[in-house]
């Protein structure tokens, strides 16, 4: 299965982001710690045997790390405090910690409202559009929970999008 997933958001806002499938549905908790994990992974669910083409029957593919412009501006989505990845060790890439050079690489995609980022996201990826209502409820829920500490994943400490 080709899929990487590597965030590791380790500053101060670390809570600013969601994990969505193509319906705009979270369906995992977003600090899952990913180093070394050995357990059932969130977004290689599968319901059944292989389709033709497409994602092959991966209920979540493709997903998307949806986070602020905080993160964006400050943090690195990488890992841009280790020199510990493959893709350090092999010499392929170092995240920057602002995400710039990501940014002008077009591997991250921006948007000034969450219809511009959807419609962003889409063309980067060159997969359909997120629904964008069901990202809008999804956020909603997601902002709720932040607020009252009640997380449906067990994630704490979240910050509102």
């Amino acid at each position: 299965m080709g899929s990487a997933v590597i965030s590791y958001m380790t500053g101060e806002n670390r809570g600013a982001k969601i994990i969505v499938d193509q319906s705009g549905s979270r369906f995992m908790n977003e600090d899952l710690e990913l180093s070394h994990y050995k357990g059932l992974l969130d977004w290689t669910q599968f319901p059944g045997a292989p389709q033709v083409g497409g994602y092959q029957g991966f209920i979540h593919k493709p997903f998307y790390l949806i986070f602020d412009s905080q993160i964006c501006d400050t943090e690195g989505v990488g890992a841009y405090l280790s020199d510990y990845s493959w893709s350090v060790a092999m010499g392929l890439h170092k995240w920057s910690a602002g995400n710039q050079e990501e940014l002008k690489k077009g591997w991250i995609a921006k948007g000034d409202t969450l219809e511009e980022l959807v419609e962003n996201l889409a063309a980067q990826s060159g997969n359909s559009p997120i629904d964008m209502e069901g990202l809008k409820a999804t956020i909603a829920v997601y902002n709720s929970a932040c607020a009252s500490g009640q997380d449906a994943y067990g994630r704490s400490g979240a910050q509102s999008l």
